[in-house]
């Protein structure tokens, strides 16, 4: 029997911790994962989808899906393995409901998801499709490498870097030119 899990202020319990109490059943074990990693979770889905309500309606099944799925887990790092989960869930929703992720999005709560960022830059982010989204968010956003964002959307290092290149200089482009 596991004891209580403390979580820490800046929720940082090893992942390694956590995926024990998890394989064990831990009761809290759930929360200790949640608390560090739920809102880089909810931003991912947020960027694919598209929809605030949409990417918390996603972030629970995500989490669910984890739950159930941890003896899957190889290794040590829940982050890559979160965010594949997300992208995984996020795109076969989409390919389900097959809308334009566009009409899934509403600016309400926006803040939210952005925090600290200038006014009209999450308006520009959302103007890039979801795969573009999503890559802008995993590097800059959640500071992933290129490494880890190649396995989660299984694409090739050199194609992602120059994307977010590419991304990036239109995104300052059109910042400069809206005055932000």
């Amino acid at each position: 029997m596991f004891d209580p899990i403390e979580i820490p202020k800046n929720d940082m319990v090893p992942d390694e911790e956590i995926i024990s109490r998890m394989k064990g059943n831990a009761p809290d074990s759930f929360d200790a994962m949640f608390k560090k990693y739920g809102a880089q979770v909810f931003r991912h889905a947020r960027a694919i989808l598209g929809s605030f309500e949409a990417a918390e309606d996603a972030s629970q099944e995500i989490f669910l899906k984890a739950i159930l799925g941890i003896s899957n887990l190889r290794g040590n790092r829940l982050k890559p393995w979160l965010l594949s989960i997300t992208h995984n869930f996020c795109n076969d929703l989409l390919r389900k409901i097959k809308k334009d992720p566009k009409t899934l999005f509403s600016t309400e709560n926006e803040h939210k998801v952005f925090g600290k960022t200038p006014s009209g830059l999450p308006e520009l982010i959302f103007e890039l499709n979801p795969l573009e989204r999503e890559v802008i968010l995993l590097r800059v956003i959640d500071g992933l490498p290129y490494s880890e964002i190649s396995n989660i959307t299984e694409m090739a290092e050199g194609t992602l870097r120059n994307m977010v290149s590419k991304i990036l200089k239109r995104l300052r482009e059109r910042a400069v030119s809206d005055g932000l």
